[in-house]
């Protein structure tokens, strides 16, 4: 009976050392997938940026050298600045790109800034308008800015992040809507308040909403409803580890048209 006992124990190691090594196994093969993913979609975010800014330089490049006499150059000077202008959108994706990469929550130092919180979000706004491919008429853009939110704050810069992420993503929505229904129209809702020791905004969007079988996975790491050459799902991932890192919510609503995204911020002393 010790012999069988012994025996057993001896077989039970091996198979206890073989799951181990199995697991270690997979944990690698899982570290290396999530790197493929990872550099894939990076590559995936700044192959078009680039594009724009490599053969927008050579297009200014080629006028500036066609331009041998002085009335040639006149005629071009307009051309050129509208060109060197246009670069401005594929330099601030760049950024965007850079801030996301560069942001790991667990070991920013959380700084400040000091400005209205209804002055932080409408600037927010206004670049993403900026930068946008297809950006809404203003009539098709809402703001309701609580008077109370007037009052400058200390608002965590990395704020920005989160934000211009869920605008972004809203107007990416409401244009694919606009691509596939030939009668819609887009409406964007951005609404400031403060409740209690927090300020909250809101961003409500009339789009196409999110497919509920992915509702629950929203802020996990490469959860995306865009095509992988288009996004690669760390954006919400990231925003919730911001938000998380100021003592914030971020709270996600689907609605009967479209979605609806609320930070919840809590207000910092001066």
């Amino acid at each position: 009976m010790e012999t069988k006992i012994n025996q057993r124990t001896v077989a039970l190691s091996e198979a206890l050392e073989t799951i181990k090594c199995n697991q270690n196994q997979l944990i690698k093969q899982e570290k290396l997938a999530f790197l493929g993913r990872l550099t894939a979609g990076f590559c995936h975010q700044f192959k078009n940026p680039l594009y724009q800014l490599k053969y927008g330089l050579a297009t200014v490049n080629d006028m500036l050298n066609e331009s041998q006499t002085k009335i040639k150059a006149q005629e071009n000077q307009e051309e050129i600045l509208d060109l060197v202008k246009s670069l401005q959108e594929p330099v601030g994706k760049l950024e965007m790109i850079f801030k996301l990469i560069l942001l790991s929550p667990s070991q920013q130092k959380i700084t400040f800034v000091e400005v209205s919180p209804n002055e932080f979000v409408e600037a927010i706004l206004n670049s993403v308008i900026k930068y946008h491919s297809s950006p809404l008429l203003a009539s098709q853009i809402k703001t309701c800015f609580s008077s109370e939110l007037d009052q400058i704050k200390k608002i965590p810069h990395t704020l920005e992040i989160p934000l211009f992420n869920i605008i972004e993503n809203a107007l990416d929505v409401l244009d694919e809507a606009k691509k596939k229904k030939s009668n819609f129209v887009p409406n964007l809702a951005i609404k400031t308040e403060k409740k209690f020791n927090c300020w909250w905004v809101s961003i409500k969007d009339n789009g196409l909403g999110i497919d509920p079988s992915i509702e629950n996975h929203l802020f996990e790491p490469f959860v995306t409803t865009k095509p992988e050459t288009k996004c690669i799902g760390l954006g919400l991932y990231i925003s919730q580890e911001v938000i998380n890192k100021i003592g914030g919510e971020i709270i996600f609503k689907p609605l009967e048209k479209g979605v609806s995204f609320t930070l919840c911020i809590p207000c910092q002393k001066r």
